[in-house]
């Protein structure tokens, strides 16, 4: 059986609750948060939170293409507009924002495109 919108929120949302998916929960993040991290640390988590990030436009742009049900499809663009292009908050894309901020903290060209 096909997700409805409603259906499909609550298994995702659902999902995220397992242990071990909570993105906020994660042991990095939370050094980050207590301030614990040293320089070479935050600049090699944002690294590979860049190299993630500057892929996941695509990731979304295939769940959209894949996707049958409108109202979904409607839902996986709107994330894709925002991802992209900044489009709701009005900024940038989410990759150049995280690039701007990974130079910013001492990573240079060459070690992002290694």
């Amino acid at each position: 059986m096909l997700a409805t919108p409603d259906t499909l929120v609550q298994e995702i949302e659902a999902g995220l609750r397992q242990p071990g998916r909570n993105l906020a929960a994660h042991p990095v993040l939370e050094l980050l948060d207590r301030g614990t991290l040293t320089r070479p640390q935050v600049r090699g988590l944002l690294t590979q939170m860049y190299l993630h990030v500057r892929e996941v436009t695509r990731w979304i742009a295939a769940a959209f293409a894949a996707c049958p049900d409108p109202k979904i499809r409607a839902m996986i663009f709107e994330n894709l507009l925002e991802e992209e292009r900044g489009f709701y908050s009005q900024t940038k894309g989410h990759p150049e924002l995280l690039r701007e901020c990974v130079l910013a903290a001492g990573v240079s060209e060459d070690e992002l495109a290694a």
